[in-house]
């Protein structure tokens, strides 16, 4: 599903958004008011999810009103703002959020590919404080595998669930 994010009704843009939106001006003066707010989100959720966001992204284009689209991850990824400041980095050929923003340069090392599932399950298990032979019971009762494999996720594949 996409999805916009308008802004709240404190900022500058909100009577445009109003505007173009089609809705009626009394929202300008109730939309603060807690006592309408269950019933102004619903509206809003109403009339946002109306329209697909491409056609809002076209309403609101080149106005003042404070609209954003909501970007999937590969969007966010491929986003110019984003691809200039390395805010997502691929690392052995997954693509994932980096570590820092450029706010803080070299506050950070460099971001490391995801393990594969179950790799750090000892070294993990080891820093929660369970002892060598709490781990070894742990994997030889197979509640736990080294393998990435929970007994939840054996149990669904050995009576194929979902």
């Amino acid at each position: 599903m996409e999805n916009i994010c308008p802004s709240g009704p404190w900022s500058r843009g909100f009577a445009e958004l109003v505007k173009l939106a089609d809705l009626p001006k009394v929202i300008l003066e109730t939309s603060m008011m807690w006592k309408t707010g269950p019933i102004t989100m619903r509206c809003w959720k109403d009339l946002f999810m109306s329209k697909s966001r491409a056609e809002w992204e076209e309403i609101f284009e080149g106005s003042d009103a404070c609209v954003a689209p909501v970007l999937t991850f590969e969007e966010a990824a491929a986003y110019p703002a984003n691809m200039a400041r390395e805010v997502f980095v691929n690392v052995d050929g997954v693509m994932q959020a980096s570590s820092c923003t450029a706010l803080y340069p070299n506050a950070c090392g460099r971001s490391a590919a995801p393990s594969a599932p179950g790799a750090d399950g000892q070294e993990v298990l080891a820093e929660a404080g369970y002892g060598e032979t709490e781990i070894e019971a742990l994997l030889s009762s197979r509640a736990w595998s080294d393998r990435g494999e929970s007994a939840l996720l054996r149990r669904k594949k050995h009576h194929n669930l979902p």
